[in-house]
């Protein structure tokens, strides 16, 4: 059948950004039917039909995210030969105990004008993660881990951190 999903804000300010970093996702059997936390009218709405079939990521606007959903799109990395034409890019990551204010993103060049080439997160509390790509070798890279609460991902809120590794080489290690 089809169905419509409704999103109201009274407002029309939505749920992120001047409030805070929420955010409302509706899915169906794990597939995202629509994302969202950006409004500028009162009532967002969304018609779709059960059984839902998931569509292609698109990235027209060539921004390295998903248009419908803004993820990271995917990365094909079957083209590259490790340690010849791409390097291993290892990133261990340990929550503490608010793992849902951690996100983190990696960006083509030195800084977060490049374009998004991964992120991850939110996560649960007191898990580790790992994560791994084979990176162009020919690109410089820069890592950026949030914290949303801005109090760091160790000590008062437990014991966070991540480490990134290369070709068995640590490149950078933090407790936080």
């Amino acid at each position: 059948g089809t169905y419509t999903f409704v999103f109201s804000d009274r407002e029309a300010d939505g749920i992120c950004c001047n409030h805070g970093e929420g955010v409302y996702l509706l899915s169906t059997e794990g597939k995202v039917v629509t994302i969202g936390g950006e409004m500028y009218t009162k009532e967002r709405r969304y018609v779709f039909d059960l059984p839902f079939e998931e569509p292609e990521a698109v990235d027209e606007n060539d921004d390295g995210l998903d248009d419908r959903t803004g993820w990271v799109m995917p990365f094909d990395s079957s083209k590259y030969i490790e340690g010849e034409t791409c390097e291993n890019f290892h990133l261990e990551l340990k929550t503490d105990a608010y793992g849902l204010e951690t996100t983190w993103a990696l960006f083509e060049g030195s800084d977060e004008s490049g374009r998004m080439f991964a992120s991850g997160g939110p996560y649960a509390s007191d898990a580790v993660y790992e994560v791994d790509y084979c990176l162009p070798s020919e690109q410089e890279y820069v890592l950026y881990v949030y914290d949303w609460a801005r109090e760091g991902i160790c000590c008062e809120s437990g014991n966070g951190g991540y480490n990134v590794t290369s070709g068995g080489r640590v490149i950078f290690e933090s407790t936080g």
